[in-house]
């Protein structure tokens, strides 16, 4: 029976998580796995949503790293290809080590419940906000010069 599960959570009224799993019936689990996302705050899902401009600048600067180290070009490829899996660990949400029992992945966490983690939408409170910058110099000369 394939079931879909929202669950939005809102934590400390900062920031408002939705997730989507399928194939799960888990509230306690999938809030769990939704204050993780609060916590760590992946950009990603998985490694199959992270652009490819964002991987080519992390090489880049990777490479950069280990060739100011003065590592050989060799040694520095399989450096690039940890230090990636590394960063990949850091922004997706399926390869983050479980807050609650680090010896899973959250991937890993929530197949062991029968579920899937289909997709999360992730918002900040104050996000797409943009706040009006006043230059109150500026405004209280335009004030005085009105006056006058």
């Amino acid at each position: 029976m394939l079931m879909h599960l929202v669950h939005t959570l809102t934590w400390e009224e900062e920031s408002v998580f939705l997730l989507l799993l399928k194939e799960a019936q888990m509230k306690k689990q999938l809030k769990d796995v939704a204050m993780h996302i609060v916590a760590l705050a992946p950009k990603y899902l998985d490694e199959s949503e992270v652009p490819a401009d964002v991987l080519e600048h992390e090489k880049k600067v990777l490479t950069e790293q280990a060739l100011n180290e003065g590592k050989p070009a060799n040694i520095v490829e399989k450096m690039i290809v940890g230090r990636i899996n590394k960063f990949l660990e850091e922004i997706t949400v399926v390869k983050q080590k479980f807050v609650k029992d680090d010896s899973f992945t959250v991937e890993k966490f929530v197949a062991s419940k029968g579920g899937k983690l289909a997709k999360f939408v992730r918002y900040e409170v104050g996000e797409g906000i943009e706040k009006k910058e006043d230059n109150f110099a500026e405004e209280v000369m335009s004030q005085v010069n009105a006056s006058k």
